[in-house]
């Protein structure tokens, strides 16, 4: 396993660097033997960083809150990331949705579970949630077993979620986390 790359908190000054990194991930996406994990090859640069700004400036009580953990090459670079969003309203609170991107030329490393467990220990460190949330596209059966391996469990299934790429459909699979 490779352990060269750091893990660390974003901060608002990291928006420009991590926007460059989505962009440039999201177009990985069904790519050159690529499964599609991403609903979107193509989001647009500024609303990746208005949007990031948006929910890393709320406080972890705000609904819409998100914390986002960078994976970066020795140089500084960000070449993966791991985000808890936050609930919509007070009643859902007590649980996050986890989103998660490491651009190939780092995959099959390791990096993804150190991800995982960075953001599990601050969950518990740092906040009173219960539950970790994510959806996983059915065919993406490395990200699946990562996540089974993590401790997620698969609880439902959503046929024909996106389409994507001149309309492919894709099935999304929920899975969670129990932390407490």
């Amino acid at each position: 396993m490779s352990t060269r790359c750091r893990i660390r908190l974003a901060d608002l000054g990291d928006l420009e660097a991590f926007s460059d990194h989505v962009v440039r991930h999201s177009a990985e996406s069904g790519k050159e033997g690529s499964v599609h994990f991403a609903i979107s090859r193509y989001p647009a640069r500024p609303s990746v960083r208005d949007s990031a700004r948006q929910r890393w400036e709320r406080a972890i009580d705000e609904a819409l809150w998100g914390r986002t953990f960078l994976l970066l090459e020795p140089g500084g670079k960000v070449v993966g990331h791991l985000e808890l969003r936050g609930g919509r309203f007070p009643s859902e609170m007590h649980r996050a949705v986890l989103g998660m991107g490491i651009e190939r030329a780092h995959t099959k490393q390791g990096h993804g579970a150190r991800l995982i467990e960075a953001a599990i220990a601050w969950a518990h460190a740092s906040t009173r949630l219960t539950w970790i949330d994510l959806g996983v596209f059915e065919h993406n059966a490395p990200a699946r077993k990562l996540y089974k391996r993590m401790g997620f469990v698969e609880n439902g299934i959503r046929q024909d979620a996106f389409r994507i790429d001149a309309g492919i459909a894709v099935t999304d699979i929920s899975m969670a986390l129990r932390l407490r």
